[in-house]
């Protein structure tokens, strides 16, 4: 939240995802007037708690905690490809089967 400006918070709730495609949500200025988006602006302001800037973790940083989680991914997408390309082979048989009866 501290990062939006309070225009930004209102252009969200009025606009939704025609001004910010990014957020999938749809804007709901046909069903409220805008003075009611500011007063939701103004009452999201007094239920926040600004907790300054967001800490990102460092390149290195991410690149340790997520290092086992890729290694298993690696694993399991390996087997996945080898029973998938078993199961290839296996109706590539069959079809061949087939056509040569």
């Amino acid at each position: 939240m501290s990062l939006l400006s309070d225009d930004d918070i209102s252009k969200i709730i009025l606009y939704g995802e025609e001004a910010f495609p990014y957020l999938q949500m749809p804007g709901r200025g046909s069903e409220i007037e805008e003075s009611i988006s500011w007063d939701i602006v103004y009452y999201l302001r007094t239920i926040t708690v600004d907790k300054g800037p967001i800490k990102t973790p460092s390149p290195q940083e991410r690149a340790e905690r997520f290092k086992e989680p890729l290694e298993k991914r690696k694993d399991i997408l390996h087997s996945l490809l080898l029973t998938l390309s078993w199961h290839i082979g296996r109706w590539k048989g069959i079809c061949r089967k087939r056509v040569s009866e």
